[in-house]
């Protein structure tokens, strides 16, 4: 019987507490335009965010730089300041100075608002120009054919088919090798030798003090000054014993081939003798490949074939032959690299970085650029520390493999500055035209599709000491080694100039940023705090998230969200910094109103704190309710069992029953506004731009637009989650649920539209 009673005890207190509890639907209808209010400011500020996306890529407003952006130390710090700035507000407001924290707040709120007023007054006053199509015409043609690229505006054609006359009498067939430079292909010097007669044109090592050719059959060494041969061409067979030369080189004196057998021979210049042998990495590919070899320091050479590249050292020593000995050791290597999977390696450049700190004259050498390009359209950067020991290690920065920003085959690739400014640029010939990639973060500001052919890209600066002012400095590039050579005179007209920094829309940007001032400080009612937290939010937003990527971003906000959730169940600090903001109606939240007539104006100071209390109370009463309505039963069902003969259970449900109906439902009044802080907003929002920025490299601009608004889409749901709590009257950490829906929509998204290389982890510390 006691068992029985006390399930009816439950059954009586749980109707009580569904009873005197609102239904949860019911309570949501009723603050739905709050809700859905609150909604479309979330979204507006991060779509303004995107908007403002182009301005803050073109002007390179990275808050760390491109470097810093996967380093976790900067994200730490921003966390930190985050403290610091929370404990500020809090103690100055206890020590009731509220005029320091809000004349403060408003010159941060100032400079953030023109984080958004400067771009879109540049959007307005100062839009970026479409570019100007280059004209490509025709160039200095002539019947030569192009053999290598030495760098800058230099290169090597050759003839073949003209006779030698042997001193014998007999006819050997000649190359015909001619040093071309400039736009018109200017012929330098011209020389003769003899070849094969089965090769267009030779294989040719460039950097050193000689130049080395071979075209597999002969050898030999010129001046790249006067074209002047050092010594007669020698025949490859007369000391290689078969296997045909493939490159020449000339390295402090000493007289080396690297053969189709992947070794690098030591030759005696006079007697046509093998001192010594060294093998290089077995992967080259050296027959029938496209070869590049260049010396690119005193101690290094660089050998790249379809399908490797390398950097090694020559050793002074050579492991000498004896007799039939055909031991040797492998070269020093100092980096090296295998093409991907079905790709070819078809260009490279070596030079200073387009991020380099120092102008190019004044550039001690040491940090260099490594650049190679493949027949599938990908573009790698490798920063070489040509100190002794020194090593080689990607350049990520660059990020242009994987992308869309070049496409087709890479044909060739050239560091040049174009304009005389100090710095050179990037440019890439790829399967579309020529492409221009300028600045610290390689922004593409040339795009060409007049599918221009070549093997090389000559840019030659124009005169700036002649220049009209009032025009646009104006450059010649040609493309050599394709059909017919082609070139074209091009200018800031023809670069998609992004947006710069001008006097006066910077000046408008800040007189809006003032005049939003004004209005808070004259009329800060809850209409003009929602737009100036808009508008400061949006800045923010787009400021943070292109300064970190994806993988940073989620750190901030698992830590951000852990803070939140902690600052608000259990210190409860946060909710004392809520009340201060709204006491100060400043834009460091948002406001959505139930009611029409709301005013701001008329918050107590306790409001969020007040709010607090009051679910407290409500759940106090709920408690009483409950315990009151099992004590109802036990009388009710005494009642009942006397009168109508009931007994045992039957009795005591139709008591239950009637306490449930006996406790008035009491309906909580309608909430006259609802508040969410500016930063439930900042950090969902962070990393749609994020990830819309840098999955970019990886993926394409489309599939990363797709996973921002992905990571939008869950941003909305963890805020809907947020509101089934909210509904219920007690003030939430909202960052653990909007931010956790944010990156789940960024999980999943990034899987779909760009697969598992979007999540890796691409941070150091």
């Amino acid at each position: 019987m006691s068992e029985t009673a006390g399930r009816i005890d439950r059954i009586a207190q749980a109707n009580a507490e569904l009873a005197a509890e609102e239904n949860l639907w019911e309570a949501m209808k009723e603050q739905s335009r709050s809700m859905f209010s609150m909604a479309a400011m979330f979204i507006a500020t991060i779509g303004l965010g995107i908007y403002l996306l182009p301005f803050y890529n073109a002007a390179e407003l990275q808050a760390f730089g491109k470097s810093g952006a996967s380093q976790v130390r900067y994200v730490a710090l921003e966390f930190a300041a985050i403290l610091v700035f929370t404990a500020i507000i809090i103690y100055l407001a206890r020590k009731k100075k509220e005029w320091i924290l809000k004349y403060g707040l408003l010159f941060i709120i100032w400079i953030a608002l023109s984080y958004t007023t400067i771009p879109i007054a540049h959007y307005a006053l100062a839009p970026a120009n479409d570019a100007a199509t280059l004209s490509w015409d025709d160039g200095a043609n002539n019947s030569d054919v192009f053999s290598a690229d030495l760098g800058g505006d230099n290169w090597i054609t050759a003839t073949t088919g003209v006779s030698w006359q042997n001193d014998d009498g007999s006819v050997s067939p000649t190359t015909e090798i001619s040093l071309r430079e400039g736009i018109n292909g200017d012929v330098v010097w011209t020389n003769t030798t003899p070849s094969n007669g089965q090769r267009e044109r030779p294989w040719v090592t460039s950097g050193g003090e000689y130049l080395g050719m071979t075209d597999g059959e002969y050898w030999w060494l010129n001046d790249p000054l006067t074209g002047e041969m050092l010594g007669d061409a020698r025949n490859c067979y007369e000391f290689l014993v078969g296997p045909e030369c493939r490159v020449a080189i000339y390295n402090d004196g000493d007289h080396l081939a690297i053969t189709s057998e992947k070794t690098i021979v030591l030759i005696d210049p006079y007697h046509n003798g093998t001192m010594g042998i060294l093998s290089i990495d077995p992967k080259h590919t050296l027959v029938d490949s496209n070869i590049v070899a260049k010396h690119i320091g005193d101690d290094r050479f660089f050998l790249m074939s379809d399908t490797f590249a390398s950097i090694f050292v020559i050793p002074e020593d050579f492991p000498p032959i004896v007799g039939s000995n055909r031991h040797y050791d492998q070269v020093d290597v100092v980096w090296n690299m295998s093409a991907p999977e079905g790709a070819a390696f078809t260009a490279m450049d070596f030079g200073y970085a387009p991020n380099a700190e120092v102008p190019n004259e004044n550039n001690s050498g040491e940090e260099m650029l490594l650049v190679i390009g493949t027949d599938a359209g990908d573009v790698y950067g490798f920063e070489v520390n040509m100190a002794v020991n020194g090593g080689v290690e990607d350049a990520t920065w660059m990020a242009l493999s994987n992308n869309d920003a070049v496409e087709g085959s890479i044909q060739a690739i050239r560091l040049a500055d174009w304009n005389d400014g100090g710095i050179n640029d990037l440019f890439v010939l790829d399967g579309n035209g020529l492409q221009m990639f300028s600045g610290e973060y390689l922004l593409h500001v040339l795009v060409d599709d007049s599918n221009a052919q070549g093997q090389m890209i000559v840019v030659s600066p124009g005169d700036s000491d002649s220049a009209d002012s009032s025009e646009s400095f104006t450059s010649e590039m040609a493309v050599i080694g394709g059909e017919d050579p082609t070139q074209v005179s091009f200018s800031e007209d023809n670069m998609v100039s992004g947006f710069m920094l001008y006097d006066l829309p910077f000046l408008v940007g800040l007189v809006v940023s003032t005049l939003i001032m004004i209005l808070l400080v004259k009329h800060p009612e809850w209409y003009v705090v929602n737009t100036a937290g808009i508008i400061m939010g949006a800045g923010v937003v787009t400021m943070l998230g292109i300064s970190f990527v994806p993988w940073l971003i989620i750190i901030f906000m698992v830590a951000a969200a852990g803070y939140d959730a902690w600052a608000v169940y259990k210190s409860k600090h946060m909710l004392e910094l809520a009340d201060t903001m709204i006491n100060l109606k400043l834009p460091i939240l948002l406001v959505a109103p139930q009611e029409k007539g709301y005013s701001m104006l008329e918050e107590d100071e306790n409001r969020m704190r007040g709010a607090e209390i009051a679910a407290e109370e409500r759940s106090r009463q709920v408690e009483e309710q409950a315990v009151d309505a099992a004590h109802f039963g036990k009388v009710e069902a005494e009642k009942v069992e006397a009168a109508s003969g009931e007994s045992g259970f039957k009795a005591k449900a139709s008591a239950a029953s009637g306490a449930g109906q006996n406790i008035k439902r009491k309906k909580k009044p309608t909430k006259d506004a609802m508040f969410m802080g500016l930063g439930d907003v900042i950090f969902p929002g962070m990393l749609v731009i994020s990830a819309i920025t840098w999955l970019s490299d990886v993926g394409g601009e489309s599939a990363a637009f797709m996973v921002g608004m992905g990571t939008l889409i869950g941003g909305l749901c963890g805020y809907f989650a947020l509101m089934t709590y909210v509904a219920r009257g007690r003030p939430q950490a909202g960052l653990p649920l909007l931010n956790g829906g944010s990156i789940i929509g960024y999980f999943i998204s990034s899987l779909i539209f760009i697969g598992s290389k979007a999540l890796e982890l691409n941070i150091s510390f």
